[in-house]
């Protein structure tokens, strides 16, 4: 159930709902439909198994509010509404105070199956787009904010994807570490007149277009036509 009171949705659950359609092992399966639990405060939201051979529904969907809308007498539009997630502070002591607590997005695992299992789902962090008026606006930003310390970890078993650091943004660290084992080559050959190659490396300086900074470095279509292994293009440049 779903009150709104002066712009405030309340969402009251307190029992399990049980309307709908249900498949053969009483699961519901209409869209609309999903269990909801309390239990010591704590709201538990199971969504509704898909039918034979179809996706399972979406079973919680939060929007955040449009701004309003400007007018003729130049009022600007306003800003949409925020949405935060925040996990309990810890407890305070005079001994060991409580841990925070923590915020976990797990996407699903894909299915098992005798022949091609599924894939398992993604985590999609997506910034705003940004609209163009006479002046076009800017596009929303993913900040990972530390201000209290901590560490943010990037990492996956079987990597498909690279990480990129968008043109005019930086990387700091005291090393990087890159895996280098014998173990994880095959067919090794020597450089045939490394130090030849190396030789015909032009070193340039530069002003980067997006901001203007003096740099120094090579450019990578000169690298290209001396040691191409060490070059990645874009797709779209290609």
């Amino acid at each position: 159930m779903t009150v709104r009171v002066d712009g405030v949705i309340v969402l009251f659950l307190s029992m399990p709902l049980s309307i709908g359609a249900q498949d053969t092992s009483g699961r519901p399966t209409n869209p609309a439909v999903a269990h909801s639990l309390v239990f010591n405060d704590a709201v538990k939201v199971i969504g509704p198994n898909g039918a034979a051979g179809r996706g399972a529904p979406t079973v919680l969907q939060v929007r955040g509010g449009r701004g309003g809308d400007g007018n003729l007498n130049s009022v600007n539009g306003g800003a949409g509404s925020g949405i935060l997630l925040a996990g309990g502070d810890g407890g305070g002591s005079s001994q060991d105070a409580g841990s925070g607590g923590s915020l976990t997005f797990a996407a699903g695992s894909g299915g098992q199956s005798s022949e091609v299992g599924g894939s398992g789902g993604s985590i999609t962090l997506r910034p705003g787009r940004a609209r163009c008026g006479v002046i076009c606006g800017a596009p929303g930003n993913v900040i990972l904010a530390l201000p209290f310390g901590g560490a943010v970890g990037i990492g996956t078993t079987s990597p498909t994807n690279t990480l990129e650091v968008a043109t005019g943004g930086t990387t700091l660290a005291d090393a990087w570490t890159t895996r280098s084992s014998r173990r994880l080559k095959s067919n090794i050959q020597p450089l045939e007149r490394a130090l030849e190659k190396v030789e015909k490396l032009q070193g340039v300086s530069y002003e980067r277009k997006a901001d203007g900074k003096r740099e120094i470095g090579v450019v990578a279509e000169d690298v290209d036509e001396i040691v191409p292994e060490v070059v990645s293009r874009d797709p779209e440049d290609a």
